[in-house]
């Protein structure tokens, strides 16, 4: 696990570290991936399940604050390319409204935005697997535990 970074902060006061912050989520990504094995010694893994865990909560947490961001930055440039649509028709004969969205779901800034936040959103996903991972990982060593004591470690089924 690398030093806790504040991505969220980061990327909100310099949104081109983005693309940084998106990096650096998905090689934490990929170790969170390795660390859901369960192999090695029980106590081992049971002493640094609950780091883990909250280590990858914490970012889990930044992501999801990152997506909302993102979708209120998307619905911002969506109205501003609204009022601009609406101020000035692309036609004499005003559009109606679902002609009016798909020109502003056009609009480049629209699609820009569109594009961050789907981004962010992925990550967000890819980290909610994470957590399902995590989870699962804790009953797992719970239920070895039990099996370990009451000596039924090597049961066969």
């Amino acid at each position: 696990m690398a030093n806790y970074k504040d991505w969220y902060n980061e990327v909100v006061d310099n949104p081109q570290k983005l693309s940084e912050a998106l990096v650096a989520f998905e090689n934490e990504f990929l170790k969170g991936n390795e660390l859901l094995t369960i192999e090695g010694n029980l106590i081992e893994l049971i002493k640094y399940h609950s780091g883990y865990l909250a280590y990858y909560d914490t970012m889990h947490t930044q992501l999801q604050c990152l997506r909302d961001y993102y979708e209120g930055e998307l619905n911002r440039i969506r109205a501003i390319a609204l009022k601009e649509m609406l101020d000035n028709p692309p036609t004499n004969k005003a559009p109606n409204a679902t002609q009016t969205n798909k020109l502003v779901d056009q609009d480049e800034r629209v699609v820009e935005a569109l594009s961050l936040y789907n981004d962010v959103s992925y990550m967000y996903k890819k980290f909610n697997a994470i957590m399902k991972g995590f989870e699962s990982r804790g009953y797992s060593l719970g239920q070895l535990t039990e099996l370990k004591k009451h000596g039924l470690e090597e049961a066969r089924v």
